[in-house]
């Protein structure tokens, strides 16, 4: 689908841009991102792994911790016969095993809040100008270009520039 030019009438609120056409670009409001793959979506993603990254990159990041390292180096020296107290045994494993458990399943808890929060962010509507009428979109699919109507006391959904405002000074809080 191909941009559409539009033209918006400034609010006739007393400014100095009262009654002046602005001319701007958007996209309907049902577009897909790859259309727009020139710019980022407007999704946001603060956590760290997916499902299926979580294990691999966990496990690594876990053997980043120094304590995490020495005590894989003691298992690795007690499973060398000739030079082991315990024939071979490595009686640290299950104790290091215990440690990195607990702190994966720690990360897991932290990215799973992370995800639950992206997700609930992303699923938040705005009001986008869709031909003649205001359409609710999710904040995820705003693209460049959208013309989105915020009121009073709403979260802005992205960064934005403010066309015009109904306070009779022109200025927006």
């Amino acid at each position: 689908s191909s941009p559409f030019s539009r033209r918006i009438k400034a609010a006739n609120d007393g400014s100095p841009n009262a009654g002046r056409a602005l001319s701007t670009t958007h996209y309907a409001p049902d577009e897909d991102a790859t259309t727009h793959s020139l710019y980022r979506s407007n999704a946001i993603r603060t956590s760290k792994y997916s499902w299926f990254t979580f294990l691999p990159f966990n496990i690594v990041h876990q053997f980043t911790k120094t304590a995490n390292i020495y005590f894989l180096a003691i298992i690795i020296m007690q499973m060398i016969k000739p030079i082991s107290i315990t024939a071979g045994v490595p009686t640290v494993a299950p104790g290091l095993a215990v440690v990195i458990i607990i702190s994966m399943f720690k990360d897991f808890l932290e990215d799973y809040k992370r995800w639950v929060s992206d997700k609930e962010e992303n699923g938040a509507q705005a009001h986008v100008l869709s031909n003649v009428d205001y359409v609710r979109v999710r904040w995820a699919k705003l693209r460049v270009g959208h013309v989105v109507r915020v009121s009073c006391d709403e979260a802005l959904p992205a960064d934005i520039v403010l066309l015009a405002t109904s306070a009779p000074n022109g200025r927006c809080y």
